[in-house]
């Protein structure tokens, strides 16, 4: 008896084995959830590192140490260096595949081979440029080395020797591809006009670290307000009240209109420009324009909850509300006491683009909140909202409606 019941245990262990085997091959994460015996089951541990190179974390120490494995592993998830053991970490066959996968796990290897040139070269290839953050020194002042990496990452011109931020070829490699990099860029580079022209022209915001003359330079601001209206908010005084140039801003993006002088925010036609490219910037308008009815319009018809930035006779206004809460139902909110029981604003409401069955709530609070008591039991709400909720409705909508339709029948 207790040979067969040693036998069954075998069986059982055996079958065990071999499910924890396809698990792993499935998901080496699974790993996680294995016995400790699995853990430390050279096949089983291969397979899962294959299928899931992070699962290295979950073998047992030994198999951490096994080369096979931890070269398996990192092929596949190059962070999985920081779970080898150390002396793996300076194998330069490894680390050599680890930064193959990712750039990154050059963090994880030990310090001579940051200073492998081959290794460094390798890593900052592989669109991770910034992995020249864990370059030694010596490297970070290698033209081919930092040229390579800005390439592929222009950020990774922070992390670059100072003497090759004043590289011309190396600035205009790193700007291009990222405008905002000018940051990193030597001053008198900052200072040039060809260098700072592409980069506002990659990210108009990179105009924030040009020399204070070029964001004087009407040209170089109308580029890159272009790109990004909002740099306007970089540019020197007298350009902000620049009518072109505040129009091409406030058409990239209408929020600009926070940025444009004073008496611009006066101008019907620019602010008609912006709020119809964002309906909220009317709160950067002019008092005078928040009062005037065809500028609210272009603003609620974009953006709803402008309403709330209007001069207080529009959330009165029924025609204006309404094409408020049918832009945005949100905006019911924002709108004069009575119109919030007014049934065609309500309906309007309810039929807004962002009253869905996944989204029944108005300013968080379920929109069955908003619905006066005089109007439960109306047909068309009652409809409405039995589409929006199903057997979700709460019952009182539900016994006002049968209740009022059956005093009707009751009549008849």
């Amino acid at each position: 008896e207790d040979r067969a019941d040693m036998s069954t245990a075998c069986m059982h262990n055996i079958r065990s084995r071999e499910v924890v085997l396809v698990e792993v091959r499935l998901n080496g994460g699974a790993l996680k959830d294995a016995t400790d015996d699995h853990k430390a089951d050279r096949e089983i541990v291969m397979a899962a590192v294959s299928q899931y190179g992070y699962a290295l974390q979950y073998a047992v120490e030994h198999l951490r140490a096994d080369r096979e494995i931890v070269l398996a592993a990192v092929s596949q998830n190059g962070f999985a260096l920081f779970h080898a053991a150390e002396h793996l970490k300076a194998d330069r066959e490894i680390v050599l595949a680890a930064v193959s996968q990712i750039g990154w796990a050059l963090k994880y290897a030990a310090h001579e081979l940051m200073a492998d040139r081959e290794i460094v070269m390798v890593a900052v290839s592989h669109q991770d440029g910034c992995a020249l953050f864990h370059a030694a020194g010596y490297l970070k002042a290698d033209r081919e080395v930092v040229l390579a990496a800005v390439s592929h990452d222009g950020s990774a011109l922070q992390y670059a020797a100072e003497e090759l931020r004043m590289d011309r070829e190396i600035v205009i490699t790193a700007i291009s591809q990222d405008g905002r990099v000018l940051e990193f860029a030597a001053e008198e580079l900052r200072a040039d006009r060809e260098i700072v022209m592409i980069a506002v022209s990659q990210d108009g915001c990179a105009l924030f670290h040009a020399a204070v003359h070029l964001r004087a330079d009407r040209e170089i601001v109308m580029t890159a307000v272009s790109q990004n209206g909002n740099s306007l908010g970089f540019v020197v005084e007298h350009l902000k009240a620049d009518r072109e140039i505040a129009r091409v801003a406030v058409s990239q993006d209408g929020m600009a209109l926070r940025y444009v002088a004073t008496d611009v925010k006066t101008d019907r036609e620019i602010v008609i420009v912006a709020v119809s490219q964002n309906g909220c910037t009317l709160r950067n308008a002019s008092e005078e324009l928040k009062a005037d009815r065809e500028v609210v319009m272009a603003a609620v018809s974009q953006d709803g909850e402008a309403l709330q930035f209007s001069a207080n006779e529009y959330k009165e206004d029924r025609e204006i509300v309404r094409a408020s809460v049918s832009q945005n139902g949100d905006a019911l909110q924002y709108a004069a006491e009575h119109l919030k029981a007014d049934k065609d604003v309500i309906m309007a409401a309810l039929f807004a683009p962002n009253i869905t069955k996944e989204k029944t709530c108005l300013c968080s609070v379920e929109i069955t909140t908003f619905i006066p008591k005089e109007l439960y039991g109306d047909e068309e709400i009652t409809f409405r909202l039995i589409d929006l909720y199903g057997d979700d409705l709460p019952l009182i909508f539900l016994y006002c409606f049968v209740r009022k339709y059956s005093n009707l029948l009751a009549l008849e």
